[in-house]
């Protein structure tokens, strides 16, 4: 019997029968993964401990002749749960969960589970919920390959300093507008977040204000460009 090795974090669980759960499983190397967990839910059993949620795992699973493989062995490498007590960090962790299980029914790259592993870890340590939530749609619409431009206005002009803009959602970026919404420092904020961490990000000024305020239009722009739910 094959048996693959490999880090994982899960991104859905559902009970099965009387001790069983399916769980859903986003990989290192073999991307998405559903597998039957046999006895889990039993007191005694071995695998409970490496298949929970915003976790960093190990797994060895058996692949099957239909979709669902086998789940041998399981153990938990890095704990990521010491913000589930802050109910704003909780409640976008699972956001950020139930999107990717979405928007990965279509599309996979590697690069998916590193970006989920570091949104796991940032959310674990940083304290502005906004500024993370802000980061995880503006890199998981890049890695999907529906990045926001922030190179140019869409009609190709420089931005201006101190200038208003609106994000055009249905052209994928901005234009500058004396009544816009948008302000420059916050096309800033979306073009270090591509190769930044939250963890830096919450160090400019204003930053948490300048996310929350741009978050509904981002999440609008997810769900135009983007296959999954958000």
């Amino acid at each position: 019997m094959k048996v693959i090795v490999d880090k994982a974090i899960v991104l859905r669980r559902t009970n099965y029968g009387e001790a069983d759960r399916i769980v859903s499983l986003l990989t290192a190397k073999s991307g998405k993964v559903s597998v039957l967990a046999r006895g889990v839910r039993k007191s005694k059993s071995k695998l409970a401990s490496g298949i929970e949620p915003f976790c960093i795992n190990e797994i060895c699973f058996a692949p099957g002749r239909g979709e669902i493989a086998t789940l041998t062995s399981s153990r938990l490498l890095t704990n990521y749960t010491n913000f589930i007590s802050t109910f704003d960090k909780l409640e976008l962790a699972n956001n950020i969960l139930k999107s990717l299980d979405s928007h990965l029914e279509d599309n996979y790259s590697e690069n998916y589970y590193q970006l989920l592993a570091t949104a796991i870890e940032q959310i674990n340590c940083v304290n502005s919920a906004s500024v993370i939530e802000l980061w995880w749609l503006v890199n998981i619409l890049k890695i999907s390959g529906n990045d926001i431009n922030t190179n140019s206005q869409i009609d190709g002009q420089k931005f201006q300093e101190n200038a208003r803009y609106n994000l055009v959602i249905d052209r994928g970026g901005f234009i500058v507008h004396q009544q816009g919404s948008v302000q420059s420092e916050t096309i800033k904020l979306i073009k270090l977040s591509k190769n930044n961490t939250p963890s830096k990000l919450i160090l400019l000024m204003n930053s948490d204000d300048l996310s929350r305020n741009i978050l509904p239009q981002l999440k609008s722009f997810y769900r135009f460009h983007a296959s999954g739910k958000y």
